[in-house]
């Protein structure tokens, strides 16, 4: 029993070190499975970046995650302008993209 103990710790150390310093992008951040993607992935050990319409929900995510390698920009992802402008500030301040996660999208009841 001991032995496979320690095989789970090092599974475990094993998932974490994946993420460790990975640069993730995570689109759509502030709301649903993106907050939940973007709040355990920074427990991991990634950089993230994350974008999304609500400035107010941003900034309360980067308060959350004061001491986390957390870049975030307001951007609306239905305009392409928009997300050059993301993308690039992203490299501008990671200087790469390891991962990303496409999230964002719409609904009926977006705002």
């Amino acid at each position: 029993k001991k032995k496979k103990k320690k095989k789970k710790k090092k599974k475990k150390k094993k998932k974490m070190d994946f993420w460790k310093d990975k640069v993730v992008v995570v689109t759509g951040g502030t709301d649903g499975i993106g907050k939940a993607l973007v709040e355990n992935l920074l427990l991991l050990g990634a950089k993230i970046a994350t974008c999304g319409r609500s400035i107010d929900k941003l900034h309360q995510l980067s308060i959350q995650f004061v001491q986390f390698p957390l870049f975030y920009k307001i951007a609306d992802l239905s305009k392409e302008s928009e997300c050059a402008i993301f993308i690039q500030s992203v490299l501008d301040h990671y200087q790469k993209i390891d991962i990303l996660i496409n999230n964002a999208g719409i609904t009926m009841k977006a705002e």
